[in-house]
């Protein structure tokens, strides 16, 4: 029932909390709003700050006073001019703040006190401001913001709260992850898959308006301390990107200062970032605010440590128009493969295959189960110049084009584990058919394992992920019918189409 209200063009260096405590005074005295006065003309307050008791404004018909107010005075439709002849009118309904609160920085000294004691700057003169002898105070708060972490300010009710569940979130929040009982860590696996993070929709670039109807997003996630694989990502695809990082404020600040030292300034490509917060990386948060911010037809769903060939921005906009009109339930295969440490990134096909011999490239993920990327079915891509369709299996999990108004990702998979192949999963559920592209590819950049991974190999990590996947087959199943998962032997099927 009681707001703080502020413009865009003001600093706050102190404890906001302390403006907040106001309120009260509203409410003791009977008042409406709380305003500083203008540094102008008489009568005249400054409305870059101001406190509103909403209960009370509800109660004395606010909305028909100050339209009435407007009809009769002729004034323009500006806050400060609305809310100045109010209280001319209405003196009692509001209560003036300490200047303090409100300094216009070019006209400071009617204010009086020492520099340091004024709690919020405002900076909308049109005034120069060279020459100022507070340069150096406004350096220490702008080095004091980028460290910053912005999450203590969620933090603070809970930290002053004794109880055991206080406690408990702060030594979550403190200290690295032990190793916890099997009760506790699904206990925090499910805790953490519900987390509502601090997130900065469009920290970069705007909402892109497509311009072709069949341009395909690249949808990816990154986190904020691998801006090199950023950097590489970029020129390998000149269409539209949506990408969500993650990390800390300063590492938001660190991302400012790459973009301009690089001069990255692409009028299709926004960012968003999700400030850290817990364990483990929301991997498919990241993911569904990516994909919640296109405007394009189709996405490319990609992982950002995976360059694309070179053209494939063009190249999908003709494999859509062939392969995905008219049909919904289709997704396109873009083939997986792995590089090794320093190696030089192919011009071709023709040029991947070379590399595949001397074995400085290598299908993706043969490590791991051969599940994973092997119904692609690479001896057939290798010689073929068409497209081809290949049975789903369980634990397939390609990186694939698909229109935009696909199946979002499953926020229950955080940290390592299922999380991409869920989505997948669910696609087979629906009754998709994968079709594999025969030009094109992408190629994993070599880099170190992440903390997620490394927590994979704790046995209690791996039962609690392995009963939320468990439970996500069962909801499919229920959903879907009982027959939705069935596999097929079936060989991969040429498409006689020439993209």
């Amino acid at each position: 029932d009681r707001v703080i209200v502020l413009d865009s063009d003001v600093l706050v260096t102190s404890d906001i909390q302390k403006l907040w405590y106001f309120s009260w005074e509203l409410q003791k005295n009977n008042k409406l709003l709380a305003i500083t006065k203008g540094s102008g003309l008489q009568g005249y307050f400054d409305t870059g700050v101001l406190l509103f008791d909403l209960q009370a404004m509800r109660g004395m018909n606010w909305n028909y006073l100050w339209q009435n107010v407007v009809i009769k005075s002729h004034i323009p439709y500006t806050s400060e001019s609305i809310i100045s002849t109010m209280i001319a009118q209405y003196p009692d309904i509001h209560y003036t703040l300490p200047c303090v609160w409100n300094v216009n920085y070019r006209n400071r000294q009617v204010c009086g006190y020492n520099f340091t004691d004024y709690h919020i700057i405002q900076w909308n003169s049109q005034a120069p401001y060279g020459g100022d002898d507070y340069i150096h105070y406004f350096h220490k708060l702008e080095i004091f913001l980028k460290q910053y972490e912005g999450n203590l300010f969620r933090d603070v009710p809970k930290l002053c709260d004794n109880t055991n569940e206080a406690k408990s979130h702060k030594q979550h929040r403190s200290v690295p992850l032990p190793r916890r009982s099997r009760r506790e860590m699904c206990r925090i696996l499910k805790t953490e898959s519900q987390q509502i993070f601090r997130t900065n929709l469009y920290y970069h670039g705007g909402k892109y308006k497509p311009t072709d109807e069949y341009e395909t997003t690249l949808v990816t996630q990154l986190s904020l301390d691998r801006l090199d694989k950023f950097h590489l990502l970029i020129n390998h695809w000149d269409g539209p990107i949506s990408i969500t990082m993650y990390g800390t404020d300063a590492q938001a600040w660190n991302l400012t200062q790459f973009l301009s030292e690089n001069g990255i300034n692409r009028m299709n490509m926004a960012i968003h970032i999700v400030y850290k917060q817990g364990k483990f990386y929301p991997v498919n948060y990241l993911r569904n605010i990516a994909l919640n911010a296109v405007s394009t037809p189709y996405v490319f769903l990609n992982d950002g440590d995976f360059l694309p060939s070179f053209g494939l921005f063009s190249y999908l906009k003709k494999a859509n128009k062939v392969l995905m009109t008219g049909s919904e339930k289709r997704a396109l295969v873009i083939p997986a493969f792995n590089g090794e440490e320093g190696f030089t990134y192919p011009k071709d096909k023709a040029d991947l295959q070379e590399m595949l011999q001397e074995g400085s490239v290598r299908m993706f993920c043969v490590w791991c189960a051969h599940q994973t990327h092997g119904p692609t079915n690479y001896s057939v891509w290798e010689k073929t110049s068409f497209p081809y369709r290949v049975e789903w299996a369980f634990h397939f999990e390609p990186y694939v084009v698909v229109r935009s108004d696909v199946v979002r990702y499953d926020q229950r998979f955080v940290g390592y584990g299922w999380n991409k192949v869920s989505q997948i999963t669910e696609l087979k559920a629906q009754g998709y058919e994968f079709v594999v592209l025969p030009d094109v590819f992408i190629i994993h950049s070599p880099h170190q394992h992440s903390a997620d991974s490394e927590i994979w190999k704790r046995k209690n990590f791996r039962f609690c992920i392995n009963t939320i996947w468990k439970n996500f087959i069962q909801e499919l199943l229920q959903k879907y019918g009982v027959d939705c998962l069935k596999e097929y032997k079936n060989p991969p099927t040429i498409i006689n189409i020439k993209i």
